[in-house]
């Protein structure tokens, strides 16, 4: 405990101290004694005592140049240094005959992962509509099991998407609002506009290396950009669609399941 240069130090650190006491003469006080954790009954009378002796120290002037005094080269006032040995000496029981208990020290953090904040789409389908008709089997058949409002398909959404702007609010659910994104792969994808628009969204994500939201499923054979032979995906050729949106859930199953 160290105290500023002058007797202004001193009424701070007794008014401070005054205040503390007063509030340990209350019968909620959490101040308590090594003996009786509840508190002590001759707590208040302790106290008053110590409260006197530091009383007159409230001039905050000194009487005389010699009561000001250096040590470790930082400049002290008697009052200041006398307040301290008296805080002191009450905190230790040598005035109060028992030491105040020692707050019980702070228990180490237990690192913990904040529940994640569930995004809106569990499933959101990126395709060409040369592939609408599969596709819809796709989401009617996931609407099943994780209902109509979870999945992305945008014949749910018609009212929602008739928009200005539709190029990035798009981008918006396929990058932020979806847990799961679900390309068909095929070479129609490759060559629409809109698609195009889409994808630059999903490939941001596996810029920021969340490749593991990103599902691909290959209707047809053909090229798309930015997908390559070590990309892995579901092979939905010649396969019904029912099987398709099983595998999705199974999917989005397991990545639920490595989500903090």
């Amino acid at each position: 405990m160290t105290f500023a240069s002058g007797g202004a130090a001193a009424v701070e650190v007794c008014w401070r101290w005054s205040a503390w006491a007063a509030r340990a003469r209350q019968p909620s006080s959490n101040v308590s004694c090594a003996c009786c954790p509840a508190g002590c009954r001759q707590t208040p009378t302790r106290l008053k005592e110590a409260l006197d002796r530091w009383q007159p120290l409230h001039d905050p002037e000194p009487e005389r140049p010699d009561q000001n005094f250096q040590l470790d080269g930082q400049q002290y006032n008697y009052r200041a240094a006398e307040t301290h040995r008296i805080l002191t000496e009450l905190a230790g029981g040598v005035l109060t005959n028992y030491p105040l208990a020692k707050a019980p020290a702070p228990t180490e953090a237990q690192p913990h992962h904040a529940p994640t904040k569930s995004k809106r789409f569990a499933v959101a389908l990126s395709f060409p509509s040369e592939h609408r008709d599969y596709v819809q089997q796709i989401a009617d058949t996931l609407v099943t099991s994780l209902t109509k409002p979870r999945v992305f398909y945008d014949r749910y959404y018609e009212a929602e998407l008739s928009r200005p702007n539709l190029d990035t609010y798009l981008q918006k659910i396929y990058h932020d609002e979806s847990e799961l994104v679900v390309v068909v792969i095929c070479q129609e994808y490759d060559e629409k506009e809109w698609c195009g628009l889409e994808f630059r969204a999903i490939r941001n994500l596996i810029k920021k290396r969340r490749d593991h939201e990103i599902m691909f499923v290959r209707v047809a054979d053909g090229d798309v950009k930015g997908v390559f032979g070590i990309d892995g995906y579901v092979d939905a050729k010649n396969r019904p669609a029912t099987e398709i949106a099983q595998v999705i859930c199974d999917r989005l199953a397991l990545l639920q399941s490595q989500t903090p």
